[in-house]
């Protein structure tokens, strides 16, 4: 790689003026500018790249910001979070530094650590979990006073995660103004639940509850919700779990945890012979919404809103390591799509 010595060689000026244009100083004398621009025309010729490692020792900054991701199955990292982290982070000069951290080992070996803590190498951390880190590993983000967000965790302060509680509360709302009154809430159980699943459970009971309706509740495990192999598929314990009520009692709408239960949903309905949405109205938290011919309704999720909240709080927190700050709670709007129907006059066909 060339460097500063050989481009100040060909432009004929100091190595320092050099280091003072590639760093971004732009002079406004005209022959100053001049010799500015051939600087920069020759560094991108000889295909000059600047030394990260040198400008953190004089700055003691590195310009980069961790990312911690939690490896668990069925832990989802999705990619527009990314994108939107890298957008922002981007637009102020800092580049992400991405590690999946071995859920396994961390919890096996309390000596274990993910080598973006081990080492100085960024100047501040995300952490993406879905089931919480280890004590010692979050021990260590305290320890050594790295500027730290956690993303998709509900936390007191410095985190980024949805407002799952005003999604399903607001998707409940929804169908009760379409004149439902016999909504149905399907999610999973997990051995230990992420917010998330208390939350757009309360969400639901309580939109319910303030409407004086009665909570209809349908749960699978993990696995079942995820059609493991070898285990029975929710599509056809959902079916069943329908196909028990009197007609006139069945649920006229569903609430979904995720677009996977949506999606189990809807295939159920069809099963039976149910119509979407005109016998069965299918709603859920999510960012996917084509299914079986379908443009699911949805409590959508803003993954890259979220990833761009992610970036300018780790920033803020770069800039006030010390200060603590407030949740960035990230909106989740309701978008009808075409399983959103108006409730049956009657369910006498079914």
């Amino acid at each position: 790689m060339s460097t500063i010595t050989e481009i100040a060689k060909k432009a004929g000026v100091s190595h320092m003026t050099v280091s003072k244009v590639l760093n971004g100083y732009h002079p406004q004398r005209e022959g100053a500018a001049k010799r500015a621009g051939r600087i920069r025309q020759i560094a991108e010729q000889v295909g000059y790249r600047p030394n990260a490692s040198a400008q953190a020792m004089r700055s003691g900054r590195f310009n980069a910001v961790a990312m911690l991701v939690n490896d668990r199955e069925n832990s989802t990292l999705q990619t527009n979070v990314l994108k939107g982290i890298g957008h922002v982070l981007q637009g102020r000069g800092f580049h992400l530094v991405l590690e999946y951290a071995g859920a396994t080992d961390l919890e096996n070996n309390p000596d274990s650590l993910p080598h973006i803590l081990r080492q100085a190498a960024s100047d501040g951390l995300l952490l993406h979990e879905v089931q919480r880190f280890p004590a010692h590993v979050v021990e260590a983000v305290k320890r050594h006073r790295i500027p730290a967000v956690w993303l998709n965790s509900r936390l007191e302060a410095d985190c980024v995660y949805f407002d799952d509680y005003g999604a399903t509360q607001k998707a409940t709302r929804r169908l009760i103004g379409l004149g439902h009154r016999r909504i149905a809430y399907f999610g999973y159980s997990a051995p230990a639940s992420h917010y998330s699943h208390v939350d757009r459970r309360a969400g639901y009971v309580d939109a319910m509850s303030v409407a004086g309706l009665p909570a209809m509740h349908f749960t699978v495990s993990m696995m079942e919700w995820y059609m493991s192999e070898g285990h029975a598929q929710p599509v056809d314990l959902m079916a069943r779990w329908l196909n028990g009520f009197a007609k006139p009692e069945r649920p006229t709408a569903i609430v979904c945890y995720e677009s996977v239960g949506g999606a189990v949903a809807i295939t159920a309905a069809m099963q039976l012979g149910l119509r979407v949405p005109t016998d069965i109205s299918v709603i859920a938290c999510g960012s996917s919404h084509f299914f079986a011919g379908h443009k699911m309704a949805l409590a959508r999720l803003d993954h890259k809103a979220f990833g761009e909240a992610a970036g300018e709080a780790i920033i803020d927190k770069i800039s006030n390591p010390t200060v603590a700050m407030p949740p960035r709670v990230i909106d989740v709007p309701i978008l009808d799509h075409l399983t959103l129907a108006s409730a049956p006059l009657s369910v006498d066909g079914w």
